[in-house]
This record gives C-alpha cells, structure tokens and sequence, in this order.
C-alpha cells in the first residue's frame, strides 16, 4: 500500500505542480486536491470540494478521504492586515489538521509552505545568506504560530511529523494565484510585444542589480515529496531554491531574446496600476492566438502585486540551502535564466501564452 495525499490549496502555482508531481510517483496511490473550485487534474488526483474557512464543514468532507496519510497545506488567502493573516492563515492550518483528527484520518506527516516572510523580508532588508536558525523578525507572523503549533502538537505525541519548506519566489504555471512570477513575466513581455514597447524592468537600478534567487515550482514539489517520506527529515524547516543566485540585469536581457523584444532602461512603475489598464491588449492577445481558455481570465492570470513586490527588491536576497543538501537532497543544482526560459517554451506550447 502507498502513500495518499491531501493537497489544501491544490489550485495554486505550488498545489498544482506538487500534484503533478505525485501523480507521477508510483508510491503515491491517491492525491485529493482540495479546493473550492476543481482542479481538473484527472488521473490519481481526485476533486475533493473544500472550504478552508468553514471549519463546520472539513470534517465531513474528510471523512471522503479517509485514507489520507501525508497533508501539505498549499493554501493562502491573503487579507492586506498582518494580524488578520494570522487569523484566516493559521486558523485554516489548524482547523484543518484537527478536522483530519476529528475524521479518523491515521496523518503520517504534515508539510506546510512557509518563505523567506519568515526572516522579514516584507518588513525591511534582511540578512543574506539567511539561515534557518536566523532570530524571528517581528510579530505577527502567521508562518511562526504555523511551526510552533506543529511543535507543540509533536511534543505532546502527535503520530505524526511535520516540516516546512522556506521558498523565494516560486515560478511555475496557475490561474488565479496570490504568487506567479513566470506567468507575470510572460504576460507583461506579450503586452509590450502587442502595443510596440520595449522590454523595460519594471523596478529600480538598484533591483535590477540585486542578487536574488527563485525556485522552480517542480523542484518545489520534488523537495517537498522527498522531504515528507524521509523519517530523517522530518520536524523541522528547511530553506529551498534553485541553488544558484542572480541578478535581473544578467537575466532580463535573455527573457526579452526570448520574446522578441528590445531592451530599454530599467524604469519603477506600480504594475498593479498601469497594467490594470491593459485588460484589452492580453484579450486581444488570447483571441489573435487562439490562447487556452484557462488565461481568458486577466484577473487571473497575472498578478502585478507580487510582481511589484518582487521586481521592488533593493537590496540581496537569497538563502543558505546547504541543510536541505545534508539530507541527501541533491537537485538543488538549476539555472534559473534556463528555468524561465523553459517554462516559456512549456507555456507556448500549452498556447497558455503567445
């Protein structure tokens, strides 16, 4: 008998590929992606309809999966408030896990996302390489009641063991996402194809020379799989990345190549407000090029908050990932300039993007 997964959060960049991932692995059985829409995976995924927020309902829901082993908790639902994201984020961790409980479901292990908000970098500037024994940053911090209730459960003879993986920016394919730098990238590079404008960096001088890293959303899921089977390395947390660092001013000229497009000048703009004005040009773009479905919607297929985050990053940010190694885990070893290059072909193909 093989493991059976319940993915929370199955829709988003990080649930989608990690239940790709699974489903490519024979000693996985079943994977429930659950999420208030379907994800329409097929194969060893299975629909499993769940409302996070509605504790009253997820025992009876999980008592449709009672074979359930391993949890990864993918979910996110961002409120704009600190403290309201400890609320809503850590409320669904817990209800969630003490719904399995309550359901009979016999947890192996429990895997959560964190990130480098762990070490305050949606604060203020941080210290690089960050480490995962770095001090907190300040409260409140919902990643931080995430972990210290996986302790404290443990500690009183919990069944099961727990990790969280600490990511930077995660690329990858998903509508509707809170995080999606690739499509974001993609999206913004076919815009200034479609209207004749060059491929400017959308942040400072200072950030397009920054060091940086990401992940690559299948390394993501592979780390995470790994990570959840292996008795060793269990109840504690581990920063992941590509395993190289970078610099957009080195990066951007190749993913402007790729699309055709020429360069310009670094100009800081708000995406999050001039793009929202561009809504005709990527429908103009998905009807010339007879793009899927699945990007039709322009809410959901971008998202220029997390871009202007990630392109507004003055100064270094990038983690030490040597623990994660000392585990046995070796993949760590991408370039990240050929990831996004290859997630573009991967996307093309898919006519997900022009």
């Amino acid at each position: 008998m093989g493991y059976v997964a319940l993915i929370a959060g199955v829709t988003g960049v990080t649930g989608r590929n990690l239940a790709l991932h699974l489903q490519s692995c024979e000693r996985w059985d079943t994977v429930y992606g659950a999420s208030r829409r379907p994800c329409g995976l097929g194969g060893k995924v299975k629909d499993l309809p769940m409302d996070l927020s509605n504790k009253a309902s997820l025992v009876d829901t999980l008592k449709g999966a009672p074979d359930v082993t391993h949890l990864f908790f993918c979910a996110y639902r961002p409120t704009g408030d600190a403290a309201k994201d400890v609320d809503a984020n850590f409320g669904m961790f817990r209800d969630l896990i003490e719904a399995a409980e309550e359901a009979g479901l016999q947890l192996q292990h429990v895997s959560f996302l964190s990130g480098t908000k762990w070490y305050g970098n949606h604060i203020g500037p941080i210290k690089t390489p960050s480490k995962e024994d770095d001090p907190r940053a300040m409260t409140p911090n919902f990643y931080y009641d995430m972990e210290d209730y996986c302790i404290a459960r443990v500690g009183a003879g919990a069944d099961w063991t727990w990790s969280s993986v600490r990511p930077n920016p995660v690329c990858g394919f998903s509508t509707g996402s809170a995080m999606n730098l690739t499509m974001t990238i993609a999206v913004y590079a076919s815009i200034c194809k479609e209207i004749g404008l060059p491929f400017r960096f959308p942040g400072s001088p200072q950030a397009y020379n920054a060091l940086l890293e990401v992940l690559d959303a299948d390394l993501l899921a592979c780390s995470m799989e790994y990570i959840s089977t292996k008795p060793h390395a269990g109840n504690t947390s581990y920063n992941i990345s590509n395993g190289d660092v970078f610099r957009w001013c080195e990066v951007w000229p190749k993913l402007a190549a790729f699309f055709g497009l020429p360069l310009a000048e670094p100009q800081k703009f708000s995406m999050t407000t001039l793009m929202a004005y561009h809504e005709w040009v990527w429908q103009k773009c998905v009807e010339k090029h007879d793009l899927s479905k699945e990007v039709a919607s322009y809410k959901d297929v971008a998202t220029w908050g997390f871009g202007d985050w990630v392109f507004g990053q003055e100064k270094d940010w990038f983690s030490d990932v040597n623990k994660l190694r000392r585990t046995g885990f070796q993949e760590q070893n991408l370039d990240s300039a050929e990831m996004f290059l290859r997630q573009f072909k991967e996307l093309r193909a898919a006519k997900l993007i022009p």
